[in-house]
């Protein structure tokens, strides 16, 4: 091999970390308070929308940005029922909200 050509493989395989973190999606990390009031809907509503195993930004109604912080939450014309939990209030990010179309009760 031509020293030129292992000098260039060495210098790529050497950037191949650095380009891997440059492309791969950015890790999401709800906060606990996040967590606490996605796990108080679920325990409400969890059945009736899905929601299974531990809160992440993927449940349906769930869009969080690039940080993993919750910014809106469509959880309208589901037919749910019941109290919104006070935990909502945790949702520090949460730029939308959408309930319509729901019987819930109480304040946020």
């Amino acid at each position: 091999m031509h020293p030129n050509m292992r000098q260039f493989t060495f210098v790529a395989l050497a950037a191949l970390p650095l380009l891997l973190l440059a492309f791969a999606p950015h890790a999401q990390a709800l906060d606990a308070g996040e967590i606490e009031a996605l796990k108080d809907m679920q325990a409400e509503w969890g059945r009736q929308l899905g929601w299974t195993g531990a809160p992440n930004c993927s449940w349906t109604g769930v869009t969080c940005n690039s940080a993993g912080h919750v910014v809106e939450l469509n959880l309208s014309l589901n037919q749910l029922s019941g109290s919104i939990p006070d935990s909502i209030g945790n949702l520090q990010s949460l730029l939308f909200l959408y309930l319509s179309g729901n019987q819930l009760s109480g304040s946020i």
